[in-house]
């Protein structure tokens, strides 16, 4: 806004004789206009101006702002506005403005309108790269091309920026605390790297442009940072949920897969005998107390006896053998994999086969709170 001369706005606001100029040339001119209702702080002269003037856009934004407490009149000052003009990036920055000031209730109009334009803009960069295969690796999800067509707003490109990195987030179903566990051994180690730094370099991962925007922009990554802050808090919570769930899945895995695999084994004798194999007995045996795997068979004989009767097992049938590798897939899968996965895709069994709940099979299950 121009500097305007105080006195004429005193004048015009008192009805005084305004010397040179008319009413109507005045409230003609946009700057002078801001000057009146900056001095009256009266939402109500907004009525007084041209129609030129209402369909400028510096004069909307400020009104807009001004007045952001009084959703009505600037509900009913934006949408005079985007109703008619015909203006790319105003109509944009206006509407997303509006989005973030208003109420949740009444900005849904605006949130609508502000996703359909996204959108629209990821669409067309989607069938330009389709057109172009070496815009794939150029521009990624083609924030470059957002960014060179509104780079004359910030407010524009930090509402696509934050749009972008939550349709990454989703469209990938990123779990940080999944993530974050499967990458680090200590909570400690995201710091070495800088929590900032870490999110910077998986942006980048999608979007290059992107990832050195939010660099200068951190306040965009405020969710993600307090998100991966809060699992760095929860670091040892998770690994023990995580640990009970995986040893429970893996126990009640082990007990279905020897329902159907007709083996000459115990279930509870070839489960340990790999265990141990895998220097986890301690743990299965922990986690298998409120239900003891041990059945009457095996309670007769001492460890080193039994792990004679698998060895002895294995050594002489292929059938064996075969349930032996299955069930160390299961248990490796089940306890280390990143992203452990059903019975039927470790063993290749075609998921309609029956169980055969033969009464050798113990169920094997620990309840949560037994472990409290």
């Amino acid at each position: 806004m121009k500097k305007i001369d105080i006195s004429l706005v005193k004048k015009y606001v008192n009805g005084e004789d305004l010397g040179e100029f008319i009413p109507e040339q005045l409230e003609n001119d946009k700057d002078f206009m801001m000057g009146v209702i900056s001095y009256t702080n009266d939402n109500k002269m907004y009525s007084f101006c041209s129609e030129s003037v209402k369909q400028d856009y510096e004069f909307i934004k400020y009104l807009v702002l001004k007045f952001k407490d009084n959703s009505e009149f600037i509900t009913t000052v934006a949408d005079n506005y985007l109703d008619n003009t015909d203006t790319d990036w105003e109509s944009k920055e206006l509407s997303i403005i509006m989005e973030k000031i208003l109420p949740r209730e009444l900005a849904e109009k605006y949130q609508v309108l502000n996703e359909t334009s996204y959108y629209t803009k990821r669409v067309e960069i989607e069938i330009a790269k389709a057109k172009d295969s070496n815009l794939e690796s150029m521009i990624g999800k083609g924030f470059l091309l957002i960014f060179d067509s509104y780079n004359c707003s910030d407010i524009i490109l930090k509402y696509y920026a934050e749009s972008m990195i939550n349709e990454i987030i989703n469209d990938n179903n990123i779990n940080f605390e999944i993530m974050l566990h499967n990458q680090f051994k200590a909570p400690n180690k995201i710091d070495e790297i800088g929590v900032n730094n870490y999110i910077i370099y998986f942006i980048g991962d999608y979007d290059s442009m992107l990832s050195s925007y939010i660099s200068t922009h951190l306040d965009l990554i405020d969710n993600i940072r307090n998100k991966i802050k809060s699992v760095q808090i929860n670091w040892d919570k998770y690994k023990m949920t995580d640990e009970i769930k995986r040893y429970n899945s893996m126990l009640d895995m082990v007990h279905d897969y020897m329902c159907i695999s007709e083996s000459n084994m115990s279930e509870t004798d070839i489960l340990y005998y790999v265990a141990k194999e895998l220097g986890i007995k301690d743990k299965v045996e922990y986690y298998d107390k409120p239900y003891p795997l041990r059945d009457e068979f095996s309670l007769d004989f001492d460890e080193e006896v039994i792990d004679d009767i698998v060895k002895f097992e294995l050594e002489n049938s292929l059938k064996e053998r075969l349930v032996y590798s299955n069930i160390r897939k299961i248990m490796l899968n089940q306890l280390f994999s990143s992203k452990p996965t059903d019975l039927y895709s470790i063993i290749g069994v075609e998921e309609n086969k029956k169980h055969d709940n033969s009464s050798k099979c113990k169920i094997i299950k620990l309840k949560s709170e037994d472990k409290k």
